[in-house]
């Protein structure tokens, strides 16, 4: 639990024990700012997370795509040596 999640908990106990309906609201604005907040960093949280493996996925798919081409021009010079051809 975040510390000002917590903080609005402790603040809107005490005034719901003092009977103190200006303290409980704001303890009960605190709290929700606080949950608003941790909220806030879990998604963002998420978001890197999801950035971060879409592009290690692309960095592979890249490394991959050039591996398959340099297997290709392998392949095509190894038919021209085959074939007897002048250019390759």
């Amino acid at each position: 639990m975040p510390a000002k999640d917590f903080a609005g908990k402790v603040e809107g106990t005490v005034g719901d024990i003092a009977g103190d309906a200006k303290t409980q609201a704001a303890g009960r604005v605190r709290e929700a700012t606080g949950t608003a907040q941790n909220l806030y960093g879990q998604a963002k949280d998420a978001a890197r997370e999801a950035t971060d493996a879409a592009a290690s996925y692309a960095k592979t798919l890249m490394r991959t795509a050039a591996m398959l081409s340099v297997t290709a021009r392998k392949r095509l010079r190894r038919r021209c040596r085959t074939i007897r051809s002048v250019r390759c």
